[in-house]
């Protein structure tokens, strides 16, 4: 379903995981490169996360990570 939602005009990779938890598809997490110097900037010096980080740390939750 991921990918039949990347194909429509206006879906990247957050957009599209967005969709899916409106659809009710809660295993897939919606990460943007945007916030992660936002992440940085209020971590102060702990950098900025990239997403495989993010994944692995809501990797416990599952298929309710999303």
């Amino acid at each position: 379903m991921y990918k039949r939602i990347k194909v429509a005009k206006g879906f990247g990779d957050y957009a599209a995981g967005n969709m899916l938890r409106l659809l009710g598809h809660l295993d897939r997490l919606a990460t943007e490169a945007p916030a992660a110097p936002y992440k940085d900037s209020i971590n102060k010096g702990v950098g900025a996360a990239d997403d495989k980080e993010i994944a692995a740390y809501y990797q416990p939750y599952g298929q309710w990570r999303g």
